[in-house]
């Protein structure tokens, strides 16, 4: 059985917001096996330095990212768009991940979290997801729908993860 993963849009926003240019020491003991202490970034993180080099080289290597958004989600890719031109090569990304980028599949599956339906975006990912065997990672970006979502829509969305 394969699980589907959503990974909050916060992560990829954590490695835009705040960054500097200015370079800082290395963290220590960022060796992934051998790491006694989490290391936690998240919408806190200011300095894109805190995630240790070989965690993004990893992240390139193994994910194989799929994320599906209407009109507001494309602020991400913007973002990451972004990022490759102010930090560099070591954030790329693109539909494959050729070149040693990061694969990330932009608009992957049709439709959105809310339309035409707010349960549609189940059944759409898994069906990519059997005709993509090497995706590891699915994203969604709410639009404005989850305003209107009730408790009850939240629960079934929750569910259907």
């Amino acid at each position: 059985m394969r699980f589907i993963y959503l990974i909050p849009i916060v992560f990829f926003v954590s490695l835009i917001a705040g960054c500097t240019k200015e370079d800082e020491p290395e963290v220590p003991g960022t060796d992934p096996v051998t790491v006694t202490e989490a290391i936690i970034i998240d919408h806190r993180t200011i300095k894109l330095t805190a995630i240790p080099s070989e965690y993004i080289t990893a992240s390139r290597q193994k994910l194989h990212i799929a994320y599906s958004h209407t009109s507001h989600g494309s602020q991400l890719i913007t973002g990451m768009s972004g990022l490759v031109s102010f930090k560099g090569s070591a954030y790329s990304w693109n539909n494959g991940g050729s070149d040693g980028a990061l694969d990330l599949h932009d608009y992957a599956i049709e439709g959105d979290l809310g339309n035409p339906d707010r349960t549609t975006w189940a059944s759409r990912t898994r069906t990519y997801l059997t005709a993509n065997a090497d995706v590891n990672v699915v994203m969604w970006s709410w639009c404005g729908q989850v305003t209107s979502a009730s408790e009850n829509d939240i629960k079934t969305y929750l569910s259907l993860m």
